[in-house]
């Protein structure tokens, strides 16, 4: 991959998220979580508040073009996709563990063009790699965090941004610190997390989406 179509800036990049404009009876509150959903260790899921979902979203430039969740778990973050305005048919996402992502299913049964694939997402990444997404909204198991960004950057498009939650001691070369979260944001993880911006640029037009959008 090269490093080239990436810019990083020479300090930590404190972006104030772009506010968009929700569809309230899309809302994640109104999108129950299936009482059968059981989060245990077996699942390597650390459930992302809804709150921090939406404000990933916020990060990201556009809601139009494909996007891609590479780790569904219990559906919060593809909740706060639809709430941002992405329509259903325009979401993809991957979850290995086989009753959350069967849950998923069910949580958005009215949004019959999410497509949500059980799979590990790392074999989907190799089986997918001609597949592109504009936009990466991902919550990647701890202990693997590094391969699952470096998959999930392998799906990104030309022109294209992703938006993740990593550890604190996360570090990539082409990622941009957002914002450190607070201690306790997952009650069943005790890592220290923050979130990272991933920003493409095209070789092509040599401007990246978020500038287009201004």
């Amino acid at each position: 991959m090269d490093a080239s179509v990436y810019t990083r800036p020479k300090k930590t990049l404190l972006v104030e998220p772009k506010r968009y404009e929700k569809a309230p009876a899309l809302a994640p509150s109104s999108l129950p979580i299936p009482s059968e959903i059981a989060v245990s260790g077996a699942t390597e899921c650390h459930v992302t508040p809804a709150a921090l979902c939406r404000r990933m979203l916020e990060y990201l430039s556009g809601t139009t073009g494909r996007f891609l969740e590479p780790e569904a778990g219990t559906g919060n973050i593809i909740a706060a996709m639809l709430a941002a305005g992405v329509s259903a048919n325009q979401i993809t996402a991957v979850e290995q563990h086989g009753v959350l992502a069967e849950a998923a299913r069910k949580r958005f049964t009215d949004n019959d063009g999410v497509t949500i694939k059980t799979q590990c997402f790392l074999e989907y990444s190799q089986e997918h790699s001609g597949e592109k997404f504009d936009y990466i909204a991902m919550n990647p198991p701890f202990r693997k965090c590094r391969q699952h960004i470096n998959a999930a950057l392998d799906l990104l498009a030309d022109v294209g941004e992703l938006v993740a939650v990593v550890p604190v001691t996360f570090e990539h070369e082409q990622a941009s610190d957002l914002e450190t979260l607070p201690r306790g944001t997952f009650s069943t993880a005790a890592v220290l997390t923050k979130l990272v911006l991933f920003s493409r640029l095209s070789e092509r037009n040599g401007h990246s989406r978020r500038q287009e959008s201004v």
